[in-house]
């Protein structure tokens, strides 16, 4: 599932790249970012945590939590037409 949401990522912001298909990238890169959301919501519930070699801590969790939507503002503003 990494590597699909991850050649995902790589395709939308190509996609970005070029004004015809940027709005539909757009609203794709922000759809993935929601659908991270509760992922993120459990880390904040379980954290301190493990994530292979890197402990999430409770600020780390959070820090992600609270940046998503900006992130998905930021990927919003950068489509506007």
């Amino acid at each position: 599932m990494n590597i699909i949401s991850g050649a995902c990522e790589l395709i939308f912001s190509l996609m970005m790249i070029f004004p015809a298909t940027r709005p539909l990238a757009g609203w794709l890169i922000v759809a993935m970012l929601a659908a991270f959301l509760p992922v993120h919501i459990t880390m904040v519930y379980d954290a301190p945590m493990k994530v292979g070699k890197l402990e999430v801590t409770p600020f780390i969790a959070w820090a992600r939590l609270l940046l998503q939507p900006v992130l998905m503002y930021w990927v919003w503003w950068g489509t506007r037409v």
